[in-house]
């Protein structure tokens, strides 16, 4: 089992998704406003493309963010697979219940990974970690984030984020040419 900055950097990002559905984004209150909710749940369908395959993978599920510290998200197809993100660690649960825990006192970055994903959901976001601009957009809001910390431009290019009123559309491109793109539905806030 792998569990890749790449692939948990994604879920950073669903915290957008209280974004207003004016096309035109403030992002410097992205910094500045948290998001007030104590629990938000959705579904989601990732199509992974692999530079060395011919057709993209397709994956969909649930997720749950709690903002006291966690994030729990399930692959239901083609493979039920679990993985659970918290401050300290990542822990990936594969079909048979095996786990693999990531923590880190044995690997710092995940540290800096749940920090960032962390300071994102709750809104408290920062431009030390990525370079934000918003684009043209025909329907909602489209902004682009590029790393700014080094040790995420290694593993990303860029990363896109689409939607209205909430996130809709997640778009990372990795260094190796992969890219991975989730939709979201189902959004719901407690």
């Amino acid at each position: 089992m792998r569990v890749t900055i790449p692939f948990a950097l994604w879920l950073l990002l669903s915290s957008l998704s209280s974004l207003s559905s004016s096309s035109q984004v403030d992002i410097e209150a992205l910094w500045q406003h948290p998001v007030d909710f104590s629990q938000m749940k959705g579904t989601f369908v990732q199509l992974r493309s692999i530079a060395q395959l011919p057709i993209p993978l397709r994956s969909s599920g649930e997720f749950e963010y709690d903002p006291k510290g966690s994030l729990n998200w399930q692959v239901m197809v083609p493979v039920k697979s679990q993985v659970m993100i918290y401050r300290d660690r990542i822990v990936q649960i594969d079909p048979n219940g095996e786990s693999l825990e990531l923590n880190a006192r044995e690997y710092p970055h995940i540290r800096v990974m749940s920090e960032i994903f962390f300071s994102v959901f709750t809104g408290k976001l920062s431009n030390e970690h990525f370079h934000i601009s918003q684009l043209s957009s025909d329907d909602g809001w489209h902004l682009n984030l590029i790393p700014a910390d080094e040790l995420l431009s290694k593993q990303i290019v860029s990363i896109d984020l689409f939607g209205e009123s909430q996130l809709a559309r997640f778009v990372m491109v990795e260094s190796n040419g992969d890219q991975v793109v989730i939709n979201f539905q189902q959004l719901s806030y407690q």
